[in-house]
Order: C-alpha cells, then sequence, then structure tokens
C-alpha cells in the first residue's frame, strides 16, 4: 500500500489556490460538459469555445494532449511532464512524471 500524500497542508493548499485566485469555477467547466469524464468514454463540449490546458508537476494525472483534443476546441497544450512510464510494480504510472 502507498502511503497518503493527502495531508493538511496538502488540502489547505489546494483549497486556498482556488479560493484566493477565485479560480474554481472556470477549473470544473470540463467536468460540467463532460458529464462521463472518470469514465474511459469521452464526449466532446457542446461548446467551439477554446479550450487551453496545462498539466503541471503535481497534477494527479496525465492528460495527453490526443486525449484533450477529444473533449473540446483545444488550441493550445502545454506540459512540464512527460508521458509516464507504465511499470507493472508502481501503481502510479497515471501520475504526471516530470
Amino acid at each position: 500500500m502507498f502511503p497518503s500524500v493527502l495531508n493538511n497542508n496538502e488540502i489547505l493548499l489546494s483549497v486556498s489556490l482556488y479560493y484566493l485566485t477565485h479560480s474554481f469555477l472556470s477549473s470544473v467547466y470540463i467536468y460540467y460538459q463532460n458529464p462521463n469524464g472518470f469514465k474511459s468514454s469521452y464526449t466532446k463540449a457542446q461548446t467551439d469555445a477554446p479550450l487551453l490546458f496545462s498539466a503541471f508537476q503535481y497534477n494527479i494525472a496525465f492528460w495527453p494532449q490526443q486525449l484533450v483534443q477529444k473533449v473540446g476546441n483545444l488550441v493550445l497544450y502545454r506540459s512540464t511532464c512527460r508521458e509516464p512510464e507504465i511499470n507493472k510494480t508502481d501503481r502510479r504510472e497515471l501520475m504526471c512524471v516530470c
């Protein structure tokens, strides 16, 4: 079993980030437009609004550009991460590897 990386500091950091920057609403648009987002079948957003996507070192999942293109009108994709290597002994293969 892997140790939890979720502690009081991480929760406070995440909540503060969204609260202080007033960015929570815009961060959930992609989930609102794609109610099946946690399943393996993705649907295209109902709008052609431009989608700008950024991936950072501590994101909880890796989203390849080809997958992000399926859910919206992707006009910009930036990632500081490289595609994770799949290792059968390590269950963190979906984590962003930087």
